[in-house]
């Protein structure tokens, strides 16, 4: 195994067993050679854990750590512990990456060779994107939908900062970013272990409050896939009402804004795009609630003190049923109880 590689790519690993080999024949095919894999295993009960054991014999490149707390956050925070890298990457274990990914990321933060050539002083680079493509699998339909830029340029931190707040965005997320270890590591710069939604934008937001400029390439070399069984899809309404727990764990994109929100103290506009997203969010919460009957039903929330802070933030209600809603919101801050519609 190599002292210290290029690149440390860190993944979690669970009840992936032929998704995750995917991924690893994607990386061992890369045009960049300089890396070390860190594939971050939790329990599984498919086999998944003992492939990763067979592929880690098969290439010293590859590392087997055992997590021993739960969840995509803890997972990814333990391999930034034992990463060795110049740089940092995170691609999902169910995704795809095409040969050109490493290479292509690192050419979005290294110096370029004939930067010294250039008339005009060039700027320092702390983070590097890439597009990539959407694939949704409905059934037997497969999708695609890909990132809508082109052309490479850099962008400033502050200019990336409002750009992740805009709803619909597609930067918000790691996997087609590449960041430097010693920035992540001489500010501690870690996932929030308590954040179940929004955890990849607040590890960004942190992670930019030490940057200058990020450089974005165009080229769709990372493939995001979708499925019905995914994460997002058990998200969805069952008879009507989504579970308490699922609840609780989208209640946590809410924390996740405020958090980011007190971060940006020195950039009022993304501040603003964010305190909006806040209570955008904390209102769907909101009315995924009030579809139980009882009104007592989330009285123990966690989510009561965030919807607290969120219906004290000037925010611009996008209609009608916002307009309405936002007196719901501040009553159950208050109270813990829920307000039927019309009340």
């Amino acid at each position: 195994m190599q002292d210290r590689p290029k690149v440390s790519i860190i993944v979690p690993v669970k009840n992936i067993r032929h998704q995750i080999q995917e991924l690893v024949s994607d990386v061992k095919s890369q045009s960049v050679t300089d890396w070390e894999l860190l594939l971050i295993t939790g329990v599984s009960d498919d086999g998944t854990d003992e492939v990763c054991h067979t592929m880690a014999e098969e290439d010293e490149r590859i590392q087997v750590l055992l997590r021993k707390e739960e969840g995509v956050s803890a997972a990814r925070n333990c391999g930034i512990e034992h990463a060795k890298g110049d740089y940092l990457v995170f691609p999902d274990g169910d995704d795809r990456i095409d040969k050109e990914y490493l290479a292509t990321l690192l050419s979005t933060i290294e110096e370029k060779e004939d930067d010294e050539d250039r008339d005009f002083p060039s700027l320092p680079v702390e983070m590097g994107m890439i597009g990539y493509i959407t694939e949704v699998v409905e059934g037997d339909e497969e999708l695609f939908f890909a990132t809508p830029e082109s052309g490479e340029r850099v962008i400033s931190v502050e200019d990336l900062l409002c750009r992740l707040f805009f709803l619909g965005n597609y930067q918000g997320y790691v996997w087609n970013k590449i960041f430097q270890r010693n920035i992540v590591m001489e500010n501690d710069i870690r996932f929030d272990e308590d954040i179940y939604y929004h955890e990849d934008q607040l590890f960004l937001v942190t992670y930019l409050l030490h940057a200058q400029n990020v450089r974005w390439n165009p080229e769709q070399l990372y493939h995001y896939r979708m499925r019905e069984d995914s994460a997002m899809g058990l998200t969805e309404p069952r008879d009507g009402l989504v579970p308490y727990d699922i609840i609780e764990k989208e209640a946590t994109e809410v924390l996740s804004l405020d958090r980011m929100r007190n971060l940006l103290i020195d950039y009022p506009d993304a501040q603003w795009f964010c305190e909006q997203n806040e209570v955008y969010y904390a209102l769907e919460i909101l009315g995924k609630m009030e579809m139980y009957e009882d009104p007592d039903a989330f009285s123990d929330s966690a989510f009561r003190q965030m919807a607290k802070v969120a219906s004290e933030l000037d925010y611009e209600a996008m209609d009608e049923w916002e307009e309405e809603a936002l007196p719901r919101l501040e009553y159950y801050g208050q109270t813990g109880k829920l307000l039927e519609e019309g009340e």
